[in-house]
């Protein structure tokens, strides 16, 4: 089989570029950018935020020298940490003008003694960290609102801090994200690729926040999460018989729009688990032993994916019927029942919330105390007029697309506009692969090759053939359209690849595998070996 011309598999990156195997002179590396931090799935099955970071923002922050914070009573700088001995609540060790307002930031800090009381990290008085009272190093991200950064001593806070870190988040860090099948973690990494979207959760992970209510319930802290760290809780149902929730009301949405809830959750001595949205009353049970949804009701429907270390993403999804939306976790003892008698200490671990307006579930977007975007990611510009052959060749692509938002998602060889397309397309309104090769100079339209898939969410490998008078389209070892009349391009017509239509609109939202462009029509034996899955 030939060389391709271009070839992208997901393995090296860098800020704003994706790299590609071929051409090795840098012609082949694609440009990437996202305005914004954003969540992934690494090689270690754990959830990670990746972004393109600026400098250290806090002076002095590993406590080498008694200088550069101003201490409230009780706070002292000694021995390279921060030590609490205070009394009271709102104790405040701080540093002032270390935040612009409006800017997004990472921030960290490790509590490392520990004795009672709690801490936590915050920007003028507004919580970022939510309140710790265990041993750990927690990690958050934040709009700043103010100028100040302030560690506050809660309930006589006794212990020590070190390596505080405040760094501002620039973005266009692309993601190689690691596909999770069954629970085990795959080798081989897709570059994930997302529209832009909100948790309207405004505290995903502090589930102790007064911002969420809990009836018949209770929630504790300390728990080994999907990241990796201590910050996931026990959502626990006391001994009476009645519901048992965690929840938050009256979350503002677009009117009558779609929104998914997703949350990870872990077994304990609970298997069951339900979503409630309860302006709709779309219900849906899970069972976290047989990581399968139970039961949908209310016009919701449901999903569940199995991560490593037993968690589970849930997730709930259900027209809204007016401008407000709620967040409900409920424990069940049997998968039907949200009201029954509890068994005092038995329950589930969650976190994570997450409450978006779309009609599925996207990567994890962390909050702590206001609600976050992620924003949307764009790859393109791969490629010269001398990469690409614009009168026979391949385009081949192994991608997934996202779960239906009635949109369609594209990838293209181009001139940089819709004039002179070669195009695959994911139509996921009809669930179908759409190959198309547009050439505006002859007339428009040369071939539209078009193939029902079962699931374009599932992972395909497309090869779509372009030559005059001779158009094929492959999915998984299967020739599934063929058109015998057309034309193709110029010579030197064809000068880009991007991850759209070739103008910027259809954005391609999902998961790539592998991408090439083959300079010759390759046999149909070679299209269906290349195309086997």
């Amino acid at each position: 089989m030939a060389t391709p011309s271009l070839a992208m598999i997901p393995s090296a990156i860098a800020d704003s570029k994706v790299y590609s195997v071929l051409p090795n002179n840098g012609d082949g590396d694609f440009t990437f950018n996202r305005d914004s931090s954003a969540t992934r799935v690494g090689q270690n099955g754990l959830i990670q935020t990746v972004g393109y970071f600026g400098s250290e923002e806090v002076t002095n922050g590993d406590f080498a020298t008694d200088s550069d914070w101003v201490k409230g009573t009780g706070w002292t700088i000694s021995g390279g940490k921060a030590n609490a001995n205070t009394v009271g609540d709102y104790i405040t060790l701080y540093q002032n003008s270390v935040l612009t307002i409006g800017k997004n930031y990472k921030s960290s800090f490790t509590v490392t003694d520990y004795t009672q009381g709690t801490i936590r990290l915050t920007q003028g008085g507004s919580d970022i960290s939510g309140q710790k009272n265990s041993v750990g190093t927690y990690v958050n991200y934040f709009t700043a609102t103010n100028t100040t950064i302030d560690l506050q001593g809660i309930s006589s806070f006794i212990g020590s801090i070190d390596n505080v870190s405040v760094k501002e988040v620039l973005g266009d860090q692309p993601r190689l994200n690691y596909d999770i099948s069954n629970g085990v973690v795959q080798s081989c990494p897709s570059l994930l690729l997302e529209p832009a979207s909100t948790n309207l959760i405004t505290y995903s992970e502090a589930f102790d926040n007064a911002y969420w209510t809990k009836s018949g319930s209770s929630v504790a802290s300390g728990f080994t999460s999907p990241s990796g760290d201590l910050s996931a809780f026990k959502f626990a149902e006391d001994g009476t018989n009645s519901y048992h929730y965690c929840r938050r009301l009256t979350v503002a949405v677009a009117s009558a729009s779609i929104v998914t809830l997703s949350l990870f959750a872990k077994k304990s001595e609970n298997s069951y688990v339900a979503l409630f949205e309860g302006r709709s009353g779309g219900t849906v049970f899970f069972n976290l032993e047989t990581k399968t949804v139970v039961s949908a009701s209310g016009g919701a429907s449901g999903t569940i994916e199995q991560l490593p270390n037993d968690w589970c993403k849930i997730a709930l999804t259900v027209t809204v019927p007016s401008t407000i939306a709620n967040f409900e976790i409920y424990n069940s003892n049997d998968g039907t029942s949200l009201t029954y008698q509890g068994v005092s200490g038995n329950g589930v671990y969650i976190w994570g919330a997450q409450l978006e307006q779309l009609s599925y579930a996207t990567s994890y977007i962390p909050t702590t105390g206001a609600s976050q975007t992620r924003a949307a990611e764009t790859c393109f510009g791969a490629g010269t007029s001398s990469t690409f052959n614009s009168t026979e060749g391949v385009l081949y692509a192994e991608i997934s697309a996202l779960a239906d938002d009635l949109t369609n998602r594209t990838i293209a060889l181009s001139d940089g506009t819709t004039s002179n397309t070669v195009r695959i397309q994911y139509l996921t309104v009809s669930n179908s692969i759409w190959a198309t090769i547009t050439n505006i100079g002859a007339g428009g339209n040369q071939a539209i090759l078009q193939y029902t898939s079962s699931d374009i969410t599932i992972n395909s490998k497309v090869a779509l053939k372009y030559k005059a008078n001779d158009f094929s389209l492959f999915v998984n070892g299967i020739k599934v359209a063929t058109d015998t009349s057309g034309v193709t391009f110029p010579s030197n017509t064809l000068n880009t690849f991007q991850f759209d239509r070739g103008n910027g609109a259809e954005s391609f939202y999902g998961n790539t595998k592998d991408i090439r462009v083959y300079n010759e029509a390759l046999t149909d034996a070679q299209l269906q070996t290349l195309t086997t899955l």
